[in-house]
Formats: C-alpha cells, structure tokens, sequence
C-alpha cells in the first residue's frame, strides 16, 4: 500500500492546531536542526559504548519480540538505523521523519541494501500520513520526549494501529535527574518530561492499554552541566550500569524498583491498542 498524502488520508476530525502549539513545534526544530543530522547519528557499538549499545538492543528486542506480521511504522525515524537494523524481520516498515535531510540518508541506504519493503518520507507525527487501522505495530524512540503536547500524537499513534495492535513508545519521566541535565544543556532541545502517571493516562484516554514499562537511566549518562551534577555524570557510572544482570542492563534492575521507578528517565512503554475502539 502506498503511502498517502496527508490530505488524503483518513484522519480523525479534529481542531486546527493551536498557534502555540505549532510555535513550539517550529522552535523544537530549529533547535535540532544544528546538530540533528545523519553523520551525528548510528547504532552505538558495545566497544565503544556499552551502555547505549545494549539499550538500542534492548529497544530492537522489544519490537521483534511483539511483531506479528504486517506494516510497521518508524515514528521519528532518522536516519532509519532501527528500520534498517528491523528490516530482515518485518514485512514493511514506513519511517517518517521532520527532517529531510535524515529521510534522504535514511532512503539512500535502504535503496543500497534493495530493501524495497522499507520507505520513509517527511511528515509531522501529529498527521500521520496513512489511513485508520493499517498499521500492526509502531515503535517510537528518543522522540516523545521532545515533542510539545505529545498526546496529539500519541493520539495519531492509535488512529493508525489495527485494534489489538501493538506501540512500543519511549517518555522521558519529568522527576528525573536527565531533566535536569537536559535543562542546563540549552542549546539543545527544550525537553517535554512527563510525570510517569501522565504517561500512563495520555495510553488510556488514547485508547491504549499499557502492557510493560522498561525503565533506564536512574543516572544521565551524558551531558556536562550543571557543574554540581558532575560526579554523577562520570563514565565510570555508565560502564558500571551497563552490566548484564540475570539478561538485563544493571540500570535497569534498579530503575525498575518500586521506588525509584518514577525518578528513571527513560520508560519504553510497550502498550495494545484496544479492540472495538
């Protein structure tokens, strides 16, 4: 099935987009653009990174482990790495993206690997370019979390699956401590964090059912500000919570415990579109 132009597709109804809304969509990426680009941007090696290695595997287990055959969708989809990496798995994957200039990257590789049944276009993740209900699974990494007023999309995310499909969504946690490393490093991308509890009512009033949240980063992990956070932003940190505990990152064991669960920053929320809806 070929992709279909915004206006063509069978969107819900909805109201025009508020100016504020947009505005802030227009500054996320303006902000981007400076360093959001495909030399930026691969896989991580378990050599040269251990820790976001085995996450990026961690998110292609996840996806592979819920497929079930059909179209998939790359909702924010760079420079289509995690297609690419899903493409002798999955029937047809469609990512989109904001930015042109992943797209192309992210084309001109599929088309030197002849993987035919992977396509990617530009589009805004709030108008999904495709009709109701064709879509078995969509996964979504390192994008909610910088998207203003993300139930819009998440909105979109079950217009598009089938009932009883599948969405592999990643939220930053608002009570983090990556929110405030986030907020020190302004030249990047203001962060858009949610309250873990938001995050689960945004699923249910979208008419998803959220069935597994993976926690990650109880720590950073990255950045270089604020000068008081140092100590905590050291790569000694990151080696230490890469390692594999009974099949799981260390980070993750302790990122899942009842009590620090909320104050972990990544959630990859694995969540059913309900039937009859």
């Amino acid at each position: 099935m070929p992709l279909e132009n915004g206006r063509h597709a069978r969107a819900r109804p909805r109201e025009a987009e508020s100016r504020a809304v947009a505005a802030a969509d227009r500054a996320q990426q303006e902000r981007w653009r400076a360093f959001y680009r495909p030399s930026n941007y691969e896989l991580p090696r378990p050599d040269q990174d251990p820790y976001f290695a085995r996450l990026a595997a961690a998110r292609l287990d996840q996806v592979r482990r819920h497929y079930r055959g059909g179209r998939a969708l790359d909702l924010g989809c760079g420079a289509g790495h995690y297609a690419l990496a899903l493409a002798a798995h999955v029937e047809q994957i469609i990512g989109i993206d904001f930015s042109p200039e992943m797209v192309r990257a992210a084309s001109c590789e599929a088309r030197r690997r002849s993987h035919r049944h992977l396509q990617f276009c530009v589009a805004n993740a709030r108008r999904i370019p495709l009709p109701d209900a064709t879509v078995s699974l969509v996964y979504s990494f390192a994008l909610l979390y910088t998207v203003p007023a993300v139930e819009d999309v998440v909105e979109e995310v079950s217009r598009v699956l089938v009932p009883g499909g599948v969405a592999v969504l990643e939220f930053g946690a608002l009570y983090s401590l990556n929110t405030i490393v986030s907020r020190a490093m302004e030249e990047l991308a203001r962060p858009f964090h949610l309250p873990v509890r938001e995050m689960q009512a945004i699923l249910t009033r979208c008419g998803l059912v959220m069935e597994e949240d993976r926690s990650f980063q109880i720590l950073p992990f990255w950045g270089v500000r604020p000068l008081w956070m140092l100590p905590l932003l050291l790569p000694c940190w990151k080696r230490l919570a890469a390692l594999p505990v009974a099949g799981r990152m260390l980070d993750e064991r302790i990122s899942s415990l009842p009590g620090l669960r909320r104050f972990a920053f990544r959630h990859m929320i694995t969540c059913r579109r309900r039937t009859g809806e």
